[in-house]
């Protein structure tokens, strides 16, 4: 899988956390695989968009509309390189940030009200790749043995989120790291922000 599917990988590793037997099945009429699991008493319906990703917004919102799901009860799991690998980051709404998929989203929902999980791929190192290609790289050998720790840290933040806890997700996860030992403070200095 490649790092633009990161999504996708969380939500095979939350299907299997739920535990609900079921699996991803293709929906011509949303254009989407879907696949249903429960929490408790509460059907969770978990939505992969097969159309391009900066599509994603017609499936989301098909998908939403049919289980007559509010956008304020959708949760989008989705990649980001302005993050460093393996951060987790939690908001409970907000802008698109320049990613075109949660541009979609936001467009075919009709609000930026809803709570999104951003899981950091990095930013390519050096200049020798283009980000669209580095993107839609697979993980490198290193990183693919990180993802299942990565993988279980963003299905906790979206257990928290489930039980309207995204404060407390926000506090847990929305930790700044240094992204590399040169981005650290020294003696005590305050990071730049």
């Amino acid at each position: 899988m490649n790092r633009h599917n990161v999504g996708f990988l969380f939500l095979d590793r939350l299907l299997g956390k739920l535990g609900s037997g079921d699996s991803f099945r293709f929906k011509s009429s949303f254009d989407a695989e879907i696949a249903e699991a429960r929490r408790g008493s509460d059907r969770v319906w978990l939505v992969k968009p097969q159309s391009y990703m900066n599509l994603s917004g017609g499936p989301v919102a098909r998908v939403a509309s049919y289980y007559k799901t509010e956008p304020s009860d959708v949760v989008v799991v989705y990649d980001d390189v302005a993050l460093p690998f393996g951060s987790i980051r939690v908001r409970p709404d907000g802008s698109a940030g320049g990613h075109k998929g949660m541009i979609s989203i936001i467009e075919q929902l009709g609000t930026e009200a809803f709570p999104r999980i951003r899981i950091g791929i990095a930013q390519p190192s050096g200049r020798k790749k283009s980000l669209a290609g580095y993107v839609l790289d697979d993980f490198d050998t290193a990183e693919r043995k990180e993802l299942p720790a990565i993988l279980d840290q963003a299905t906790d933040a979206f257990e928290l989120i489930a039980d309207r806890n995204i404060s407390k997700a926000m506090a847990r996860f929305n930790k700044r790291v240094a992204a590399s030992p040169e981005d650290a403070p020294l003696n005590g200095e305050q990071p730049q922000r």
